[in-house]
Parts: C-alpha cells; sequence; structure tokens
C-alpha cells in the first residue's frame, strides 16, 4: 500500500509498505518493507519507529492478552 506522513512540517512524499505474513509452525511470521522513502534519515527513522511498533506488537502477544 501507499504510506503518507501527514501532520509534520515536511511533505516527506509517498513511499510504499508491504505487509506479508506466512504460517510458520510457531504461529505466523510477519515481513515488513518500507520502501521508496526519501532518504536515509528518513530510512533510520520509519525503521526505528517500525521496530518500536512490532516490540510492542511482540510483547502483547507474548503476555497471552488476547485469545487466539
Amino acid at each position: 500500500m501507499s504510506w503518507r506522513w501527514k501532520g509534520g512540517l515536511e511533505n516527506p512524499g509517498e513511499s510504499r509498505l508491504e505487509i506479508r505474513l506466512r504460517p510458520i509452525p510457531e504461529g505466523t511470521e510477519l515481513t515488513l518493507t518500507h520502501a521508496q522513502l526519501r532518504d536515509e534519515d528518513s530510512r533510520r527513522s520509519h525503521e526505528e519507529g517500525w521496530t518500536g511498533s512490532l516490540d510492542k506488537l511482540t510483547a502483547f502477544f507474548a503476555k497471552g492478552s488476547i485469545a487466539v
């Protein structure tokens, strides 16, 4: 899907976000690819953001907070 950050002082343009889910014996493997980012600073910033979000998601599921 396309991705655009809104609300900031700059217009970083549009990038591409791809999410793949694949069944594995332990559960589900998630692969997230964020491409066509403006520059290396933007790439690093998005990597930190996505890593933090996915870490929180992993912690949430580790608590057994939902029934699957």
